[in-house]
């Protein structure tokens, strides 16, 4: 009897760690590892835009968690120089965090924006244009690509799903949904530092390469959220004013 007692113990046991090792998703076909969200979850950050001092408008990003999908959205208005500038990105990812959707529409001083892509495994199809506007041409893409981020979920999702961030880094590809193309991207990632007046504790994730290169200060507490945004190589600023 207790022989057979200890071997049902092992038996349990050695159940357990498979049944454990079998949930655990590595996200293998992402560029890098993440953190995944907790099923349901939702975050809102409103962003303040600003250059020296003076404010442009606002970005508001949100993300939404489902069983099946998670929902990422970036609500920008921002107005420079006379020139105004409406833009909301639409990006849908399947249950693993690769891309499945992404549009973009608003307008750019009066023209429309109208960017649609679709992925399947690797194959990127869909299209950039400016319907209106008479020197932009229209960028059709359908060709396949392996393990890449799609732009505005890479600069502004994913730096909050790091594993770490002491002395993270990682390079990847990234698709820009406007311009139609790749651009490779290095990721540096350190945590403890501090930023702005308040000496706030943050994480910084530094991305050069691409479009825009910038720094991100993340929050160390979760739901993490982006605190503020500076440019390398512009003098705008974002700061969150809001969230929840």
């Amino acid at each position: 009897m207790r022989k057979t007692h200890s071997y049902s113990l092992c038996l349990i046991f050695l159940l357990s760690l498979v049944g454990c090792s079998s949930t655990q998703e590595t996200y293998d076909r992402l560029p890098y590892q993440i953190e995944p969200l907790n099923e349901n979850s939702s975050k809102r950050m409103v962003l303040r835009m600003s250059m020296n001092n003076d404010s442009l408008g606002y970005s508001e990003l949100s993300y939404s968690v489902t069983d099946d999908s998670i929902l990422v959205v970036e609500d920008t208005k921002v107005l420079v120089d006379g020139t105004v500038l409406e833009e909301k990105i639409v990006t849908v990812l399947n249950a693993d965090y690769t891309v499945k959707y992404n549009e973009i529409t608003g307008s750019y001083s009066g023209f429309p924006i109208d960017v649609v892509y679709n992925w399947k495994d690797n194959q990127v199809v869909g299209y950039s244009k400016f319907p209106d506007h008479p020197n932009v041409p229209v960028i059709n893409v359908d060709t396949i690509a392996a393990k890449h981020f799609e732009r505005m979920t890479s600069v502004l999702f994913f730096p909050l799903l790091l594993p770490n961030y002491d002395e993270f880094s990682a390079s990847y590809s990234q698709f820009n949904t406007q311009s139609g193309g790749f651009n490779s991207i290095n990721l540096e990632a350190k945590s403890n530092q501090v930023f702005g007046s308040a000496s706030t504790n943050v994480n910084v994730v530094n991305l050069s390469g691409g479009v825009a290169e910038q720094i991100l200060y993340i929050s160390n507490t979760k739901p993490r959220e982006i605190i503020g945004i500076r440019f390398k190589k512009l003098p705008w600023e974002y700061d969150l004013i809001e969230s929840n």
